[in-house]
């Protein structure tokens, strides 16, 4: 009786966590790398997302806002979820005018150190100039001309743009496979000197 009461107690404990804290995946695609790599097991940081508050720079799991997974290589279990980081906030006017352009945010260029090695800021086909739609944000990949991110969807419902509603957290570990458990912290530095959105 008591070994059940002790595994129907850690269930419930494990179901809280999830449900209201921390929440595993596993990356599927090759989108985000060398940040992340195919078959990571990710944590993510649920009550961050509403208490307190995405930030640029921030890798964000979302529910898939319509249609994204079609270019992207779903894995089983996390098949209606993407990873990418965020590169614009509400109201931020986000471009990319040409493929040896860098990326700017609020008329700002912006160096992105975390980008995958032969990766470029801007993709050639999926230019853009936008400005984020209130309750919404930018997503793009780090492995940038590999990612189906919010570049290559601007002729969805949205623009582009993910709503801030579908997303779940912002990760913040690696804990698989072991030789690359560390934690993930925002390029905060990135950042810095881009001016807020008018």
């Amino acid at each position: 009786m008591e070994l059940l009461v002790v595994v129907l107690l850690a269930q419930l404990i494990a179901w809280g966590v999830t449900t209201f804290l921390f929440q595993p995946f596993t990356i599927p695609s090759g989108s985000m790398e060398q940040t992340l790599e195919i078959n990571d097991r990710i944590l993510v940081n649920k009550l961050a997302a509403g208490t307190v508050g995405l930030k640029r720079g921030d890798i964000v799991v979302f529910k898939d806002p319509g249609d994204w997974l079609s270019s992207e290589t779903p894995q089983s279990g996390d098949d209606q979820y993407l990873v990418k980081r965020i590169i614009g906030l509400p109201g931020d006017t986000v471009s990319c005018t040409g493929t040896a352009s860098p990326l700017r945010i609020n008329g700002r260029a912006v160096h992105e150190p975390y980008l995958a090695a032969g990766s470029t800021p801007c993709s050639e086909g999926r230019l853009f100039s936008t400005t984020v739609p209130r309750g919404s944000l930018w997503v793009m990949g780090d492995n940038r001309q590999d990612s189906a991110d919010s570049s290559a969807h601007q002729t969805l419902p949205g623009g582009g743009s993910v709503p801030e509603a579908d997303v779940v957290g912002p990760v913040f570990m690696v804990v698989a496979p072991l030789n690359r458990f560390r934690f993930v912290s925002n390029p905060t530095a990135t950042f810095r000197s881009v001016p807020s959105a008018k």
